[in-house]
């Protein structure tokens, strides 16, 4: 109801066509009535009754005058109208965008509005409005990010100046929802202007799209002439069993027919896939699953779901080169029909060949996927629908890894790897990508690996062309050892016959006594490196202390048992390779010398087990830092299966070389704060410091007084045990098939040394053999020590004359 102090004021032709309440006038009543009208004629009236004890009073604001107007800004999801300055009435208006657009049709004085803000249009499709910047580009106007209206999508359009209207009739994406109608206003005339002007001149997709046709607004990825992918959007029309897309951007038209052409549906994410008879490839996202006219199919969809092969979009990441496409880290969809399957990348729209569905090995691995087939590898990584793999490759998948012959390149592309005594071959997509000659590597090192992988860095160096050249891959390390087999053999094996065969056997028999003191004796060694750096690393003392218990414990235990293992089977080794050499050339076989070899050692690994007993004696008052046994052996035997098979490593409890308490650390990680206060009070009780030094002094004692004498021992006795074995090959040293049967013990065991001690450190095992050799010198030490304090240095008697 409009106040009569209010009607007196309208002039003729004038109505109030919008009533508020709110607004702030000078000396307005507290208790009176309010109200705020706005005219057809761009008048604003602010009433107020005056209450009980004021008069009634009308203040008016004119925004029809030229130099006051209303200000207008679209925010969020409205407008809000204030007045200009000049005025002692403020108020600020809300009006949601139909409203407002209701109002502003109402409103006969157009240009009274001044807009503020940085929103320049408002887009309506029946009861929903988007607003914000509205630009023009090229061939469309562009909304934002929200929305794009190509000039080609429009069938006809209407200007209504009197609401300020241009109405678009085509094919439109709004809000997720294909629709043939929309309504854009603008807040400046000359926006009307250009978007009428350019829809004159642009040629509408419609004249181009058969009669009755059921339209879909889409957007397509598909290759431009340069053979680039674009993504686009475009109208696909329905007719007659005929599919015929409508690039909005270039204006060009293709055609499909599911008879004719492979169409491959994704019902979850409403794309579909078309490869044309030409290979060409076009990825479509489907606006919706109802046309515009609202009917329940869309372009003959069901009938494409029912016939069409099936599409999986976005399952994951790809590296491989593959059916002649390399693909590096991309989003790849799988699409399959007749019992093949195909990958391409959503980038570059690259397809593979097609796949038998059981003809690949698959297996996953470290959380990526492998596939081989036909000398080819791929890998998927960030599997967002791995259960699709799973279901595929039911009959060939692989729950554990046993294709060890794969790796990586640099840049993370996989190849299959083939080596033999010829070289060294990195395959990809079935050819030879990288060729390695055994004779021209000069080395092959791990310089990089970790106890979460089974892939190591691996360092070539090979001759190519006389020049120096570097690769560096990721393997499994079990590949490094059969390599540098053959590259010595490759290389030796030519000079075989300028070798003395007495030179060959001393070899032979060198590398065999090294082989011998590193199962023998060299965990000793490591177990002393493991100490000194937990000593260097370990701040907190508890943790260390426990770290030294375990290393300590289980590193000695072990040792006694390698001792033992060495000490019989290394030796029932040597014989058995000595008898089926000498059955080749019906040689006589003697086993005495490797049983004197067995006896030797056995005697020296019983005298030294007793200064072992020694430091575990003062292991045992702190038993409780002990890692659980079972724990301890699970923990092994998971380290000896990820190496593919250690020596020994089926039998041994735990092998503790250098590095070790990395695994003991994680071992130890696993107990609860409920075990770790429980030590921290048996500390208290036990002085673990007490006994943890105790151990560590009778432990360097043993290393330091005594492993050099036993050394020496042990060095003696092989040497003694391989001057029989000598008797027993002389005779045949001039056979080449005895010389090169010892030209292959002496690459393997070379090989074996140049290996990593384990899977946690790159140290090799020569250097290992090393340490122990160094020992020997110390040997010297005790006895010039000695000799010093019971020399007498004499002076010489002066010469009197």
């Amino acid at each position: 109801m409009v106040e009569s102090a209010v009607v007196r004021l309208l002039n003729h032709g004038e109505s109030v066509i919008r009533t508020g309440w709110v607004f702030e006038i000078p000396n307005k009543s507290i208790v009176g009535s309010h109200s705020l009208h706005f005219t057809n004629k761009g008048r604003v009236f602010a009433y107020d009754s005056g209450g009980m004890f004021g008069s009634e009073k009308v203040v008016q604001y004119d925004a029809s005058h030229p130099y006051q107007k209303l200000e207008v800004n679209l925010d969020g999801s409205q407008a809000v109208i204030k007045p200009g300055s000049g005025t002692t009435l403020s108020f600020n208006e809300y009006l949601a965008f139909g409203e407002f657009l209701e109002f502003y049709e109402k409103f006969d004085h157009k240009t009274s509005f001044t807009y503020s803000g940085n929103k320049n249009c408002i887009v309506k499709h029946k009861d929903r409005f988007l607003s914000g910047i509205c630009a023009f580009e090229q061939s469309e106007l562009k909304l934002n990010d929200n929305l794009l209206i190509s000039f080609s999508n429009v069938k006809a359009f209407e200007l209504d100046e009197s609401k300020g209207i241009v109405l678009l009739k085509g094919l439109f994406f709004f809000e997720g929802e294909t629709v043939d109608e929309l309504e854009v206003f603008f807040t400046e005339r000359s926006h009307y202007i250009v978007l009428t002007s350019n829809l004159e001149k642009t040629d509408s997709i419609f004249s181009s799209l058969p009669v009755n046709s059921k339209l879909a607004s889409v957007h397509v990825t598909e290759q431009d002439a340069e053979g680039f992918s674009i993504s686009s959007p475009a109208i696909l029309a329905y007719n007659n069993g005929e599919y015929m897309l409508s690039n909005e951007i270039s204006g060009n038209t293709k055609t499909f027919n599911p008879n004719e052409d492979l169409f491959f549906f994704d019902c979850k994410y409403n794309k579909l896939l078309v490869i044309s008879e030409k290979a060409h490839l076009i990825s479509f996202r489907l606006s919706a699953l109802v046309s515009a006219d609202g009917t329940d199919t869309i372009l003959g969809t069901d009938q494409v779901k029912h016939d069409s092969g099936v599409l999986h979009n976005s399952i994951g990441t790809i590296n491989g080169l593959f059916s002649g496409e390399e693909f590096t880290n991309e989003t790849i969809s799988l699409f399959y029909n007749d019992n093949n399957f195909h990958f391409f990348s959503e980038h570059s729209l690259a397809v593979t060949e097609g796949i038998p569905l059981g003809g690949a090995d698959t297996f996953s691995l470290e959380d990526q996927y492998f596939i081989v087939f036909k000398d080819s590898i791929m890998v998927l990584n960030e599997l967002a629908e791995a259960t699709i793999l799973h279901d595929l490759f039911a009959d060939s998948f692989e729950k554990e890894f046993t294709y060890q012959n794969i790796g990586f390149f640099d840049d993370r592309t996989p190849f299959i790897l083939k080596n033999d005594e010829s070289g060294v071959y990195f395959f990809q997509d079935g050819e030879v990508q990288i060729k390695i000659p055994s004779d021209q590597i000069t080395n092959v090192a791990v310089i990089e690996q970790s106890d979460e992988t089974i892939f190591s860095k691996v360092l070539f160096l090979f001759k190519e062309e006389q020049k120096d050249v570097e690769l560096e891959v990721l393997l499994p390390a079990i590949h490094v050892k059969e390599i540098l087999y053959h590259s010595f053999m490759k290389k030796k094996l030519p000079q075989l016959a300028d070798i003395l065969p007495k030179q060959l056997f001393t070899s032979w028999g060198r590398q065999v006594n090294d082989l011998i003191l590193y199962h023998y004796l060299g965990q000793l060694f490591a177990i002393k490196s493991g100490i000194d750096q937990i000593q260097k690393e370990e701040t907190e003392k508890e943790v260390k202390n426990v770290k030294l218990i375990n290393l300590l414990y289980y590193g000695l235990q072990s040792q006694k048992q390698m001792m033992d293992k060495a000490s019989i089977y290394l030796p029932a080794m040597l014989e058995r390779e000595q008898d089926a050499l000498f059955q080749k050339i019906d040689g006589f076989h003697d086993p005495s010398p490797f049983k004197f070899m067995q006896r030797q050692l056995v005697g020296s690994s019983s005298h030294m087990s007793r200064h072992i007993a020694e430091v575990q004696s003062a292991l045992n008052a702190v038993s409780f830092a002990i890692i659980p046994k079972k724990e301890m052996e699970n923990f092994a035997r998971n380290r000896a299966l990820r190496n593919g098979g250690l020596a020994f490593a089926a039998a041994a409890i735990v092998s503790l070389p250098l590095g070790i308490f990395m695994g003991a650390n994680a071992i130890f990680s696993f107990f609860d704060s409920k075990k770790q206060e429980q030590i921290r009070k048996e500390n208290e009780n036990l002085k673990l410091d007490f006994y943890v030094d105790k151990a560590l002094d009778a432990f360097d004692h043993f290393m330091e007084t005594m492993m050099p004498y036993y050394l020496s021992e042990v060095n003696e006795q092989l040497f003694a045990s391989f001057k029989q074995v000598a008797a027993a090959y002389e005779p045949y040293l001039e056979n080449r098939i005895v010389n090169e049967a010892l030209l292959s013990r002496l690459a393997e065991i070379h090989a074996f040394k140049q290996m990593p001690i384990d899977e946690t450190v790159v140290t090799k095992k020569s250097e290992l053999v090393e340490e122990v050799h160094q020992n020997l010198l110390m040997a010297n030490l005790p006895i010039q020590q000695f000799q010093n304090e019971v020399s007498i240095n004499v002076q010489k008697p002066l010469q009197i004359k």
